[in-house]
């Protein structure tokens, strides 16, 4: 840049020469100010490209579109594991597991800016080495901080990971368990909605598809996900694109002060089959407090389904009425010399996908559990960081297993 102002500056005084060939000083000063500006103006948009900033609630990388004034922004993270089991489990059984280690997630942003009010914001999703997904594709009118239009295939605003999922920006290798089989981290449907900010107060209000009721599992609601029409077999291809059921969405937070930020959510609406609806209703309500380098999450979730025993008998299903769950996640940052920080942290998860079960459903004691997780990450960079955990976990019927972790995570 420096070359290039250079050549500019001889190139306007060579220009800048009045009929009788004395130098016009005014004409070259207003030139240079015209030059100054312009580089300024260079390197405010690459310190805006540059920026790792959360916006919107969204992944750091996520909101790159937002800290430019037009065009095209990239971005992406990835993430690689590694998993032993420990060989025994609880009640000391044999696991008989071996070691397991993959690339993980390989995530490509694409944003396009229009204006300073239309903007088009997308990821695309690698995952498990052949697995390809788009995890969200919008268009935002951007109106003013109260409020904004979103439209498209949207990240559901629960919890603190679905949409702030990228591996930089949480402790443990794999993302907590909660976040993964009660709210099932990354979901994602069609939709529209408004968002914005009221003060200390944020906001979405969001009107999706309803989720797959066929799939759920009296596990796990992930398979409940249509994934904006995914499917991978063409059995799926129908109930994923069903458009006859919908939730509505809100997420309230309010920043308490500079270290205290309080929220929840509220999720309503209908889960689809293929000859009936299911009704769901689904809340959360979570804590932050950071400062001085420590940092505190708890997160509380209850997930119900509405009319769940007729539901089971006419769908050979066996869901429980009510699922429960919540973890408290501490995290100290240890500045090093220069950029290096050390992270250690501690996690307690419990767990209970049948709180409460209707008539006909035998409880598990497998889906009754905690998770202990402690580990450390090291981060040379803010984008960057290896990870190492381990997790105990614990069931009611004593099948719990030990898992040691590794992980390597970046975004840009």
């Amino acid at each position: 840049m420096k070359l290039h102002a250079f050549i500019l500056l001889s190139f306007l005084a060579t220009t800048a020469f009045g009929q009788e060939g004395k130098l016009d000083v005014q004409e070259v000063n207003r030139r240079v100010e015209i030059l100054a500006d312009e580089i300024n103006a260079l390197k405010a948009y690459q310190t805006n490209v540059s920026k790792n900033e959360s916006v919107f609630g969204l992944g750091n990388s996520a909101s790159k579109i937002y800290h430019i004034p037009q065009g095209l922004s990239i971005g992406g993270y990835a993430e690689m594991t590694y998993f032993d089991t420990a060989e025994f489990n609880q009640s000391g059984a044999s696991t008989n597991k071996n070691p397991t280690t993959e690339v993980l997630r390989n995530i490509l942003y694409f944003g396009y800016k229009f204006n300073d009010k239309w903007l088009a914001n997308m990821e695309l999703e690698i995952e498990h080495v052949g697995q390809v997904y788009t995890e969200f594709l919008y268009v935002d009118y951007l109106h003013s901080q109260n409020i904004n239009f979103r439209a498209g295939l949207l990240l559901h605003p629960m919890g603190f990971l679905n949409e702030l999922h990228e591996p930089v920006l949480y402790p443990s290798v794999s993302r907590p368990e909660l976040e993964t089989v009660l709210i099932p981290t990354t979901w994602r449907e069609l939709g529209a909605g408004i968002f914005g900010s009221l003060g200390n107060t944020t906001y979405k209000f969001y009107v999706m598809n309803g989720m797959n009721a066929d799939d759920f599992s009296s596990s796990s609601n992930r398979g409940g996900r249509k994934r904006g029409g995914f499917y991978i077999a063409s059995a799926d291809k129908d109930k994923n694109q069903r458009a006859s059921s919908a939730v509505a969405i809100l997420r309230l937070d309010h920043q308490v002060n500079n270290w205290l930020s309080l929220g929840g959510s509220i999720l309503k609406g209908n889960a689809s089959g293929a000859n009936d609806q299911l009704g769901q209703t689904m809340a959360e309500l979570h804590m932050e407090a950071q400062g001085w380098g420590h940092k505190l999450r708890v997160l509380g979730v209850q997930n119900q389904f509405h009319d769940v025993r007729e539901w089971n008998v006419n769908n050979s299903a066996s869901l429980a009425d009510t699922q429960r769950g919540y973890y408290a996640e501490y995290t100290y940052k240890l500045g090093l010399s220069g950029t290096n920080v050390l992270q250690p942290f501690f996690r307690y998860e419990n767990i209970d996908m049948q709180y409460k079960v209707p008539v006909g459903v035998t409880q598990s004691g497998a889906l009754d559990y905690e998770h202990i997780v402690a580990g450390i990450g090291y981060l040379p960079l803010d984008r960057l960081i290896f990870k190492f955990d381990y997790t105990w976990e614990r069931t009611e019927d004593r099948s719990g297993e030990k898992i040691f972790g590794l992980g390597i995570g970046y975004n840009y």
